[in-house]
């Protein structure tokens, strides 16, 4: 089992910093079974910056990322888990692949889609979406007579 010390040591070092207004969240990674290379270092990091764009409303200190890849030496595919901790809740995807960068795009995208449930849940937005749609539902007396219908003078 390996960190991401040794693999991500020069690029963090050499990189310039990011602008201000973006939030650095802190991660951790983790590999089983798997050597890193340049391409899946870049992907990481575009990942990462994917999703510090979409965590830009919570606090900074309160979320970190777990990246976990790993190689399965007997079945010749790869799994990527990804666990995302956020101060109300703990998001956690994992995909399999057969390319250990599909695995990491796949479980990127699952929880991506995730937080977006998420932050609609937090923003309370089944309460106040169509609330005119649902007002004519659960007071029909409100909503306009149909014309077959006995209130509009139809057929009794």
């Amino acid at each position: 089992m390996s960190t991401s010390t040794a693999f991500f040591d020069e690029q963090e070092a050499g990189a310039a910093s990011p602008a201000p207004s973006r939030m650095e969240i802190p991660w951790n990674f983790v590999t089983k079974n798997l050597v890193g290379h340049e391409l899946l270092r870049k992907k990481l990091l575009e990942k990462i910056s994917k999703l510090q764009r979409h965590l830009k409303n919570f606090p900074a200190d309160a979320v970190h990322l777990n990246i976990v890849l790993e190689r399965q030496v007997r079945r010749h595919f790869h799994t990527a888990r990804l666990t995302l901790r956020l101060p109300s809740n703990t998001l956690h995807t994992m995909k399999s692949a057969p390319d250990v960068i599909a695995a990491f795009d796949l479980a990127v995208k699952a929880l991506l889609r995730e937080l977006q449930d998420l932050k609609t849940d937090l923003r309370g937005e089944a309460a106040w979406k169509r609330k005119e749609l649902r007002k004519n539902f659960l007071m029909p007396s409100r909503a306009p007579a149909l014309p077959g219908s006995r209130k509009a003078g139809g057929v009794p």
